[in-house]
């Protein structure tokens, strides 16, 4: 009787993350959300359709939950204050991308997007807030966000270019996971610049605003 009732105790909770919606998950987890309009246009050089979405004022130091269910893009804050650092795969078929996957796949919060997955671990100083569109990897953290459920961004013609779903969530009471060595050593051999060296922490935090890209450059940057 006990394992009975232990087992519907866990059926129960799992059934009641699943049902959770993405308001209450980021309520559960206290991130702090941004609510925008996500549109999409064509990108003539790359001759893909692309989505951006405007941003608030000053966002990088806003502090307060802002869920506007009645607005179709939702970005989650990254960096110290908010004490989440994220990773971003653009391509998963790259082998250097199925290699970091690998190494990621203890993460317990992730999120599919439409081209790839984001993966939300706790607060890492040593990781920059950077992109590079030829290793389709992108490094979210002080002063970066990260586009989340339920943003979605469509065509004139209904087709989707941008759509994100949760697929693993830290349980209730559950931390964030941490970034661990191994994984910052392969981000450093990728590209050194994914990676904020201990003795120039100081330095990066005080130039942090020069590298940070502003609100409509942020989302311009992925493609489909």
């Amino acid at each position: 009787l006990g394992r009975t009732g232990l087992k519907m105790s866990l059926l129960t909770n799992v059934d009641r993350m699943s049902s959770e919606t993405a308001h209450e998950f980021y309520e559960r987890i206290g991130c702090v959300i941004l609510s925008g309009y996500m549109s999409v246009y064509w990108h003539d050089a790359t001759q893909t359709f692309k989505k951006r979405m405007g941003l608030p004022n000053e966002w990088q130091k806003k502090q307060k939950h802002d869920y506007n269910k009645n607005l179709n893009g939702f970005a989650m804050r990254t960096g110290l204050d908010v004490g989440m650092t994220a990773i971003d795969i653009d391509d998963p078929t790259l082998p250097h991308c199925k290699k970091l996957m690998e190494m990621m796949s203890y993460c317990n919060m992730v999120q599919k997007t439409k081209k790839g997955f984001h993966y939300v671990f706790s607060y890492s100083a040593y990781i920059g807030n950077k992109a590079n569109n030829e290793l389709n990897i992108d490094t979210r953290n002080d002063g970066g966000c990260l586009y989340v459920e339920p943003s979605i961004a469509k065509t004139t013609k209904g087709e989707i270019i941008a759509q994100y779903q949760w697929i693993k969530k830290p349980a209730e009471g559950e931390e964030l996971k941490e970034i661990t060595p191994e994984i910052i050593d392969y981000l450093r051999e990728l590209w050194p610049n994914y990676v904020i060296e201990e003795e120039k922490l100081e330095e990066e935090s005080s130039n942090e605003e020069m590298d940070l890209p502003a609100a409509e450059d942020t989302s311009v940057e992925t493609t489909t």
